[in-house]
């Protein structure tokens, strides 16, 4: 995603994490989809806890969380091309665990804290890599933050470590939401031709010898402005519309990771099918 405004909130590290995020929130729909499961997608996303999730409900989640944490490991490999081998390690780890321990079903206590411990064992690492980051790849920090959120909403007193890493994703939805406005207010160019025309005294296109111009090659010359601007101001929509929906997406995957944390454990225990 490329904006039209230099001046963009936004820089490259943090378009490709809103797309990596969103790519992986669509996944979790399409597997909400196919489950036939719309009412654990509907039960997940509510701001408002909705109540316990079990039986069935629990069940689809671990399929729906299991995909989100795949598909986002995906498009990390597919944007972030030869990312580093130190934060490929702690990725791989995190959502390999994840995944593995969405398909278990834990019968007991002794269970629950062995899969717990694989858990801490991943945020070990991830803690690892942001430390890295820090120093390193300060771009890079928020990519890891992702990760810890999906660790963290399985983890034993992950809570706090959760809504920490939640905070600064929520950021930068805040930021994208801004972006949006940005491209929404660029958009908004004038109606009429005499609105235009004061417009165009400030066109990047304009030629410094307009007034020189007849009648007739004034509008024509117009009339091509007016082309051009409606191109952009069409193309200023189309981003303020796709960062409307990244936002979104951003605020969603916040959204289900509490809601998994806030049923962690009938989420463990449920069994794993891959059909409601």
């Amino acid at each position: 995603m490329r904006t039209n405004d230099q001046s963009s909130l936004l820089d490259s590290s943090k378009q490709a994490l809103v797309h990596i995020v969103g790519e992986g929130v669509k996944e979790a729909g399409r597997e909400a989809t196919k489950l036939r499961a719309e009412e654990v997608w509907k039960r997940l996303l509510p701001a408002v806890a909705a109540g316990t999730l079990s039986g069935p409900l629990a069940a689809g989640t671990a399929a729906i969380v299991s995909a989100l944490a795949e598909r986002i490991f995906k498009e990390t490999g597919a944007i972030e091309d030869k990312l580093d081998e130190i934060l490929t390690e702690p990725f791989d780890t995190a959502v390999r665990t994840v995944s593995e321990i969405l398909l278990e079903e834990t019968k007991d206590k002794d269970e629950e804290r062995y899969a717990n411990d694989r858990l801490e064992r991943a945020a070990s690492r991830l803690e690892t890599a942001y430390t890295y980051t820090s120093r390193d790849l300060p771009e890079k920090r928020l990519l890891v933050r992702v990760y810890q959120c999906l660790v963290a909403a399985l983890l034993k007193g992950g809570g706090a470590a959760m809504r920490r890493y939640l905070k600064d994703l929520r950021g930068l939805a805040a930021v994208v939401s801004l972006e949006a406005e940005k491209q929404k207010e660029a958009g908004e160019l004038p109606a009429d031709r005499e609105g235009l025309r004061e417009y165009y005294a400030n066109f990047s296109l304009k030629t410094g010898r307009y007034e020189t111009l007849t009648p007739f090659e004034q509008e024509r010359q117009l009339g091509e402005t007016e082309r051009l601007v409606r191109r952009r101001q069409h193309e200023h929509r189309l981003l303020a519309a796709k960062l409307e929906e990244q936002a979104e997406n951003m605020e969603k995957f916040c959204v289900l990771i509490t809601r998994v944390h806030q049923n962690r454990r009938e989420i463990l225990r449920a069994p794993k099918v891959r059909s409601l």
